[in-house]
């Protein structure tokens, strides 16, 4: 006796796939299934198939665009943490640098991968611009910690 499923849930399918259940079954007639079909409804093994390679394909080729997209771009905030600064401190040097926006920059806002080299430029040749931020108590614990090692900061 033969255990193995010949059918599969559309739904099942597009969860494993990661698209909506509607673009599975929008996709269906274009590869000859003609029969209505819902998120509950089966499809063969062999169509399943068809509809993974195809959807594979298509992030395949979205995939690397979304994620240089994402790459180019650095919040401010997290080019400060990068430097080792303040947000502030970054966004107090960007007009020098003729790095603006039409509307206001913050610490939330996204820079281009360009504008950020220039940033890090920046800093790179006036290291005195940034000083290096601790808390008193990462102080305190600090001083703890070297003094149960017998060492002084």
């Amino acid at each position: 006796m033969n255990l193995e499923p010949k059918e599969i849930w559309i739904n099942e399918l597009s969860r494993e796939l990661k698209v909506k259940a509607k673009t599975v079954i929008d996709y269906l007639p274009e590869i000859g299934v003609i029969e209505k079909k819902t998120h509950s409804s089966r499809i063969s093994l062999v169509t399943a198939e068809e509809v993974r390679k195809h959807f594979r394909e298509l992030a395949g080729a979205t995939v690397e665009p979304k994620i240089a997209m994402k790459t180019a771009r650095t919040r401010v905030s997290e080019l400060a943490g990068e430097l080792r600064c303040k947000a502030r401190e970054i966004l107090a040097v960007l007009p020098g640098l003729s790095i603006s926006r039409p509307n206001i920059i913050t610490h939330n806002t996204r820079i281009e991968a360009e504008e950020a080299e220039k940033v890090r430029r920046h800093f790179a040749a006036n290291p005195n611009l940034r000083e290096p931020r601790v808390d008193s108590v990462t102080l305190g614990r600090a001083k703890s910690i070297a003094n149960s090692f017998g060492e002084e900061i």
